[in-house]
């Protein structure tokens, strides 16, 4: 078997399907329930798209122009959410005690999250398909062939610009010290330049041609080389990192005397800062501004009228997402010390629920604040989705109990949550034309999931 699939054979596959397993045999209802779910929510939005893409003209190039932007999104999206994902410990194990080839293992590694990025933007642009044939718009094999070579030197370039993004900000600030913001910033700077510098010399070719494919073979030798030569550094550095014996810094132990909301208030918020969700939330705060203020400079009103709906309804949304995810995810992670703590549910729940609202309405009120005085935009009409954070917050912490999340699959987790609660978000406000009854959904739906939460997944013999 080639070095590449046999991580794929020996921690990948068995990975997903024990986890299969375990969910087909100990949650069978709950399963069929969420796949008739997912069914359905797939089937709204797909209906909501034909209906849109009846009204506007459809292109290739234009279509062409959405994968494209969208891939690149999605990929600088798992690459920055799954950079945890090499520092568990069997990947280590398994790299230190084989001869495998760091550019085998990490080709490997990331092998299920190119077939999954592929899937998901197969069933993201379906629509859009069925819509081209619908209007007798021919789409040729060789069509699907060049989209398909594009999402995969898409995928894996963007893969390589991570990694070399990572070695010159760790050869700059040292071997122990992560870098995200630094890491980020070059990584996303590099991407959208060759982005830009592409779509410019292609508009001034014209047609491809020849060039189109030296520029395919190029960028395929370079991902070969760069990966090839560049993985191993890469690996030792996330080895080096992980390594619990050496801190960057001395952290200081607290000392806690009293049971009370405050304390569980002021442990979740040491737990945050420590993990440095804090920082890459700031992070992507960051991004989707700096995106929503070029757009507004750079392009016409009806651009930036679609790119600011995508913000506010799913980049500041996944946002939201983050803190809420975690507190399952802690909670499944450490239950054994959560059980030394022995306080009720409710002074264990309520203080992590409260900071998670608190930060994702303080997201909501300072994007909203930045885009009325630098922008001009209007206040009131934009809080009127303040509502569905509450909702978003709950969702998101009920799916951190109900699946294992960690950092290996993170970042497929957001996406997917994200998905649902756009989709639902889109189905009420096509079925219900009345805003006070869609908040009011939003808050009973919310209050439903924090009351399950807290009496199933919360229950003894880990609390009193």
């Amino acid at each position: 078997m080639p070095p590449m699939f046999e991580i794929i054979a020996r921690i990948e596959i068995p990975k997903q399907v024990k986890k299969a397993k375990n969910i087909f045999l100990n949650y069978p209802t709950h399963l069929l329930a969420v796949v008739l779910g997912a069914i359905l929510l797939y089937v709204v939005y797909a209906l909501i798209l034909f209906q849109y893409l009846d009204f506007i003209p459809l292109k290739k190039t234009d279509a062409f122009d959405s994968i494209l932007v969208f891939s690149i999104l999605l990929a600088c999206f798992l690459m920055i959410f799954s950079r945890e994902k090499l520092k568990r410990k069997e990947y280590a194990f398994f790299f230190l005690n084989t001869s495998i080839n760091a550019g085998q293992f990490v080709a490997g590694s990331y092998f299920l999250l190119y077939v999954f990025f592929n899937i998901f933007i197969f069933f993201a642009f379906l629509p859009l398909l069925i819509s081209f044939y619908i209007k007798h718009i021919q789409i040729h094999i060789f069509h699907i062939f060049l989209v398909l070579l594009l999402l995969f030197i898409i995928f894996w370039f963007i893969l390589f610009i991570w990694i070399l993004s990572s070695l010159i900000v760790g050869k700059w600030l040292g071997r122990h010290k992560d870098g995200l913001y630094f890491k980020s910033l070059l990584f996303m700077s590099v991407i959208w330049g060759l982005h830009f510098v592409s779509k410019h010399m292609a508009e001034r070719i014209g047609n491809f041609g020849f060039l189109f494919w030296i520029g395919c073979l190029a960028a395929l030798l370079i991902l070969w080389i760069g990966i090839k030569n560049l993985s191993g550094r890469y690996l030792f550095g996330l080895f080096q990192q992980s390594h619990t014996g050496h801190y960057p810094k001395k952290i200081k132990s607290k000392e806690f005397k009293l049971n009370h909301y405050i304390i569980h208030f002021v442990l979740e918020a040491i737990y945050y800062f420590r993990n440095r969700l804090f920082a890459e939330m700031a992070l992507m705060f960051s991004i989707l501004y700096a995106l929503t203020i070029g757009v507004y400079i750079f392009s016409d009103a009806m651009t930036f009228a679609i790119v600011y709906s995508f913000i506010m309804n799913l980049g500041l949304k996944e946002l939201m997402i983050v803190l809420p995810l975690c507190i399952g995810m802690h909670f499944r992670q450490y239950n054994l010390s959560i059980f030394m703590i022995n306080a009720p549910a409710s002074v264990y729940f309520f203080p992590r629920i409260f900071m998670a609202i608190a930060v994702n309405f303080m997201i909501y009120f300072l994007f909203v604040v930045l885009n009325c005085f630098i922008l001009n935009q209007d206040f009131l009409p934009q809080l009127t989705g303040i509502f569905s954070i509450f909702f978003v917050t709950m969702l998101s912490t009920f799916a951190g109990f109900i699946v294992r999340i960690h950092d290996g699959n993170k970042a497929v987790a957001l996406i997917i949550i994200l998905v649902i609660v756009a989709i639902i978000d889109s189905f009420l406000h096509y079925f219900i034309s009345q805003s006070y009854y869609i908040d009011f959904i939003y808050v009973a739906g919310g209050i439903f999931l924090y009351l399950i939460s807290q009496n199933i997944f919360l229950r003894r013999p880990v609390f009193k």
